[in-house]
């Protein structure tokens, strides 16, 4: 991703305030396959230091960027399997998938601790990836045109500035 490749802190500040002025405008977290509701943008939470959004690589090599979210509102999630520790990404919480009720797509997996009867804070919270989620009738699109755009400015008063000197 270009974002990833800023050239410099000023054009990754734009970038990310677009994106942050993008969400306020949306309401909802919904499934990129079919627009199922998932949950409200009031779900989400930062359960690491670093955020609400982390990079993460499971044991067959799939890199994952996730986003963390307390509950889902009663939307459109299926849980499938059993819980399992094993490789999870966050110490103490054991893992399940999530898939979308609407069309079956993987969307992510909830987390609850490992252990019976241990107490962790938050009790359970849903990790969800990125690549398939979308900000209410949103498209991938949307999110690039907004990131080209800010990066693009940015880009121009570099080269504006390359000239002059």
């Amino acid at each position: 991703m270009r974002l990833l490749a800023t050239p410099s802190i000023t054009t990754l500040i734009r970038a990310l305030l677009a994106i942050v002025r993008g969400m306020n405008r949306a309401s909802h977290i919904v499934c990129a396959d079919c627009q199922g509701t998932i949950c409200s943008l009031s779900q989400v939470f930062a359960l690491v230091p670093t955020g609400a959004q982390g990079t993460y690589v499971n044991p067959h090599g799939a890199i994952h960027r996730t986003i963390t979210l307390r509950g889902v509102d009663g939307g459109d999630l299926r849980l499938v399997g059993r819980y399992c520790a094993e490789s999870s990404w966050f110490p103490g919480y054991a893992w399940r998938i999530a898939h979308c009720k609407g069309c079956g797509a993987h969307l992510g997996w909830r987390f609850r601790p490992a252990e019976p009867g241990q107490e962790l804070d938050p009790p359970y919270f849903y990790g969800l990836t990125m690549s398939a989620l979308l900000l209410d009738s949103a498209s991938d699109e949307w999110v690039s045109r907004l990131l080209a755009d800010t990066l693009h400015v940015d880009d121009a008063v570099a080269a504006s500035r390359t000239e002059s000197s």
